[in-house]
């Protein structure tokens, strides 16, 4: 009867497949990764846009959103007799352009805005880079979308 197993040089060998199909394919993740995390920031910085307009319906008081570098603070005031609130959200993954919008008492934004969300390591697609960099568009009405700029008028998923 044979001993079942495997022998030292066929571990080997695996070994050394893994190794080289490892290392050739391990620079090829870093694109991927940083697009997840462009896309995680946005849809936190959306969320934050939504959080803002929801308080400021709730409170019928201007909630103020602001972005800077990689903070998102959202500055609520005080309510009958609760102190003012501020949520501060920091985002590492991704760079968030700074810019600010005002939630009024009705839901509605001050007036239209615009957050660039990009990656710290690698250029956009528009810029022939290799991540799917996007903008959070908040809409006078109060709405906030995810949008990529790169994409052409027509499309989905352009910031028309």
């Amino acid at each position: 009867m044979k001993p079942r197993g495997f022998t030292l040089v066929e571990v080997m060998i695996s070994l050394a497949i893994v190794v080289v199909l490892t290392s050739i394919a391990l620079p090829n993740f870093g694109p991927v990764v940083a697009d997840a995390q462009v896309r995680s920031s946005a849809d936190q910085l959306r969320d934050m846009v939504g959080r803002a307009r929801q308080e400021a319906v709730k409170r019928n008081v201007p909630v103020a959103l602001t972005a800077a570098g990689n903070v998102v603070t959202l500055s609520i005031p005080a309510f009958g007799a609760a102190p003012a609130v501020q949520l501060t959200q920091f985002i590492p993954t991704a760079s968030i352009a700074d810019g600010a919008v005002t939630m009024t008492g009705s839901g509605r934004a001050n007036a239209a805005a615009a957050f660039e969300v990009t990656s710290g390591k690698y250029a956009c697609k528009a810029s022939n880079g290799p991540v799917t960099c996007l903008t959070v568009k908040v809409f006078a009405g109060g709405a906030a979308r995810m949008c990529d700029p790169a994409k052409a008028a027509g499309s989905a998923k352009a910031c028309a």
